[in-house]
């Protein structure tokens, strides 16, 4: 990327002259050309060029007369200053814009089209008769805005542009001669300080765009995604072709596709990066517009830490923070926090601050793995939380920030990166950015000033520095003055170019039209997008232009300023991505291994029931399960969970039972004591189960509260109409081995009937069905496989059944060798479909150990095939697919997906 600089520009005395540019990236390019000259002219030492952009000219200028008497009192806002001085003049403006945007927001576009207005000379009559609403509240806004600016002697950006202007000192301030430099056109204010320059014998030249003799071609490709392939396979063709070619690569649309680009420019030019432990510095390319600052992890680790400090935020921040390598000892505690994740994930946080976390960690209320030094650091995090003021000037706030993220370790124990360090040194800067704005907004609190950084961090393009890439990635306006030895442009359909108008909301359209605003009007959109074409043409020897031919479902084509332009004669073949390259140089081997060790004999094994369930699901999952605790972490959601309500259900159950011990007990309550007890044992369940304090947690608590109570009334009538009977198992775990596994369970409940059977209980909150006992592999063996562990003992197993507490189907459904009136609990012998098409309770449970005894010995034999039972059913919420991979498997052939 260069930029000629004819010599006769800067004689007989380059130190008399100042260029000045319409780009940072343009005096950028200026200075190293500048530089590489007198290199190659043999020089060991010259006298820098005095280069600069626009703003940074006028900005010099000013200090340089604010030297003056007139003007010593006089202090110039930053632009940060300046948005706080909008913002602040936006809260107190009228109700119209604030229906659509926040304070800040509105400040934003005021001042962009305030900004408008003054550099284009708008008088603010003109806006009173011709605007709506919109604009009499930025008439509002800018009034207080220049009252403000008046009554404090501050200077905003325009108003040191009209100071300079009217001043008759301009010629004494700076050089003899000013080179201008890629502008295109200037702005009516620019035009009158250019004017005023020459009145006092300032020689002002223009810098000629630079002209190159050059190919231009036009490429049309079939999508976006083709397009981006074909520009970065012709980048690295150039640099193939020459390894010092400066190449430039213009996108219309860089801001919405700056991530992609980058993809395809580092499969495409760097694939070994792919490998492990690749050791490659630098890239060849560089993207001018950087992500915001915000977006790097490290800055976005710090803002989230602060807000976390000082107000809850939801888990799903702090479990970002817990797992963030820049924390203090996040490599030493990495296991432990993931281990505290998993437990506050379990526990189901939803919200939470970093004072409630060492809250938790000082009480012991975390079962994982202990983490001493994130708990020291919350600690004393948490005092100077306590410690710290109600309200504050924003340079102490800027200081407190910086020491609660040092107090948590902040940036980390790991060395940092180039990128990384350089993001430090810029927060450091926003830091004394955010603590210059108190100038402006005075005392202020933490939280007001938290979300002032994380504007300032979020408006802040931040890009590393490095070695000049041979590969420069622009924006459209960024390439003024520029010239290359090639040169792709992309992008340029007849939809993006010219660009569309887009009048600023604002200011009345037709007062955009007449002053000749930028997006304003078709001509002058056209006027320009010729202009900038007729400029990138010759700004390299080569040059393409590109666009694709469908966006989505919407045909493309070229714009209409490059309907004349040849095919460019060498675009590239679809390339193969370096992974599939790899793949392809490496037979394939094929390994069916579906068995694992066998399971040690009488080996208990964790999940109980569940591992029956699984291994009739599918043999993996029972497997990964069992033996590697495979599994997704829990999500903490908003709301009362269905784990959580049937476990209130089963605790105020457990307790009422462990009260009555039998029917008769239940039989002597009348209605009023029945709903009284059954209400107080659901208030302390939900005491113990939902024990949030925020006034919604209370609300939420206080339905469930109502609801759970109407429905274990619902099932307990059914007791009460039953025959006699006494609860002798509730809630109580026994261990029993079942085909060489030995299991933990745990019944809700199991009744001795009057003929003294037992009949076994399984309260469920959600739905149920009979049919699930069914079959070789049912989907829910839960009550028969306790049927058949239960059978070891002397007691005889009479019957099986869920107590339904669904809203509207509560009570007792289930099969029995006899039935029991006043439920649904049916006789087996007489149902039209039994499990199994067994004859009878006795033929049932027959059936049921044959079928358990296969899945349960297939598993202690080690059987780990993918395999099942019904792929739609039982793999659509399964989180175990990346670990099976029956995505590859049904690709391949050998799983049939149904």
């Amino acid at each position: 990327m260069t930029s000629p600089l004819p010599g006769e520009f800067f004689h007989p005395d380059p130190s008399k002259v100042t260029v000045v540019t319409s780009t940072r990236r343009l005096a950028r390019a200026l200075v190293r050309t500048f530089d590489e000259e007198q290199i190659a002219a043999g020089r060991q030492a010259w006298e820098a060029l005095d280069i600069l952009p626009w703003d940074a000219w006028v900005d010099r200028s000013w200090r340089r007369l604010r030297e003056g008497a007139r003007w010593e009192e006089c202090q110039a806002l930053s632009d940060e200053q300046e948005a706080v001085l909008w913002e602040l003049a936006a809260r107190e403006s009228g109700p119209v814009l604030d229906r659509l945007l926040m304070p800040a927001q509105i400040a934003r576009e005021a001042l962009r089209a305030w900004r408008l207005v003054e550099n284009y000379g708008v008088p603010s009559g003109d806006l009173q008769r011709a605007g709506g609403p919109e604009t009499r509240q930025l008439l509002q806004i800018a009034d207080r805005v220049e009252s403000t600016l008046r009554q404090e002697g501050w200077r905003s950006r325009n108003s040191r542009l009209r100071d300079l202007t009217g001043s008759g000192r301009l010629g004494s301030l700076g050089p003899t001669r000013l080179v201008l430099a890629g502008f295109d056109e200037l702005t009516p204010t620019q035009d009158l300080l250019i004017s005023a320059l020459r009145d006092t014998g300032v020689d002002v030249v223009k810098l000629p765009a630079p002209a190159v003799d050059s190919a231009v071609y036009g490429l049309a490709c079939a999508d976006p995604s083709v397009e981006l392939e074909q520009l970065a396979l012709a980048a690295r063709g150039w640099l193939e072709k020459n390894p010092q070619a400066r190449i430039g690569i213009v996108m219309a649309d860089l801001e919405q596709r700056r991530r992609e680009i980058a993809e395809i420019l580092e499969d495409v030019l760097t694939p070994e990066r792919l490998l492990p432990g690749s050791a490659i510095q630098g890239r060849a390319w560089d993207i001018s517009l950087g992500p915001p600052l915000s977006d790097w992890p490290i800055v976005d680790t710090a803002i989230r830490a602060l807000s976390l400090a000082i107000r809850p935020g939801s888990f799903s921040e702090i479990s970002l923070l817990l797992r963030s390598p820049f924390v203090g000892a996040s490599l030493t505690e990495a296991g432990s926090r993931g281990l505290l994740d998993r437990d506050l994930r379990s526990a189901g946080v939803q919200q939470l601050d970093l004072g409630e976390l060492s809250t938790r960690l000082e009480s012991g209320r975390t079962s994982g793995a202990p983490v001493p030094d994130l708990a020291a650091r919350l600690s004393r995090l948490a005092e100077l939380v306590r410690s710290m003021p109600g309200t504050a000037a924003p340079d102490r706030w800027a200081g407190l920030f910086g020491e609660m993220l040092k107090v948590l370790g902040w940036p980390g124990e790991r060395p940092l990166d180039s990128a990384e360090y350089q993001c430090r040194m810029k927060w450091q800067q926003l830091l004394a950015t955010l603590a210059a704005t108190g100038i402006v907004s005075g005392r202020v609190t933490a939280s007001a000033c938290l979300d002032r950084l994380r504007r300032l961090a979020a408006d802040t393009s931040f890009q590393p520095e490095g070695a000049p890439a041979p590969i420069q990635v622009l924006g459209l306006l960024e390439t003024p003055g520029l010239t290359f030895d090639a040169l792709w442009i992309a992008g340029f359909h007849h939809q993006a170019w010219p660009r569309p108008v887009r009048p600023n909301a604002l200011i009345p359209a037709r007062i955009q039209r007449r002053y000749r605003m930028p997006r304003a009007a078709p001509d002058l959109e056209l006027q320009f997008a010729k202009g900038r074409t007729e400029t990138l043409c010759r700004a390299a020897g080569e040059v393409v232009f590109s666009w694709p031919e469908q966006l989505d479902d919407e045909s493309l084509r070229p714009s209409p300023l490059l309907r004349h332009l040849p095919g460019w004669p060498s675009p590239s073949e679809p390339r193969t991505k370096p992974a599939d390259r790899m793949l392809g140089h490496m037979p394939m081997e094929t390994l069916n291994d579906n068995g694992l060790q066998a399971w040690t004999a009488g080996k208990k094994v964790t999940r109980g029931s569940y591992l029956v369930k699984d291994m009739s699901a599918c043999p993996f999952r029972a497997q990964a399960r069992a033996r590697l605790d495979a599994g997704s972490l829990e999500q903490p959601r908003p709301g009362i969970s269905a784990m959580d309500s049937g476990a209130v259900a089963h605790l105020a159950l457990q307790a009422l039972w462990e009260d009555w011990r039998d029917s008769e007990s239940l039989a002597c309550l009348n209605e009023d004591q029945l709903i009284d007890q059954v209400r107080t044992a659901v208030r302390q369940a939900c005491q113990r189960i939902l024990p949030g304090r925020s006034p919604m947690d209370q609300t939420l608590r206080e339905l469930e509260t109502a609801r759970t109570i109407d429905r274990l009334v619902c099932l307990l009538a059914q007791d009460r109409g039953r025959a006699a009977f006494a609860a002798v198992r509730i809630e109580k775990s026994t261990e029993r081995e079942f085909a060489g596994v030995r299991f933990r369970l745990q019944a809700d409940r199991v009744d001795k009937l009057a003929d003294g059977s037992l009949l076994l209980i399984d309260y469920k909150t959600g739905s149920v069905n009979l049919r699930d006992w069914h079959g070789e592999r049912p989907r829910d063996p839960q009550l028969p496989f306790y049927a058949l562990m239960f059978a070891e003992t002397a007691e005889r197993i009479g019957g099986l059944a869920y107590g339904c507490l669904r809203t509207g189907e509560e009570g007792y459904i289930g099969l029995a060798a006899v039935e029991i009136s006043g439920t649904g609990i049916r006789n087996i012998s007489q149902v039209r479909s039994p499990p199994n098409d067994a004859a009878g309770w006795d033929q049932a449970l027959s059936a049921w150990e044959r079928n358990l005894e296969t899945l349960v010995g297939n598993f202690a034999a080690g059987d780990a095939r993918v395999d099942p039972r019904r792929m739609s059913e039982d793999c659509r919420f399964c989180d175990l697919s990346p670990l099976c991979r029956r995505h590859e498997l049904v690709a391949a052939g050998v799983l049939r997906d149904e």
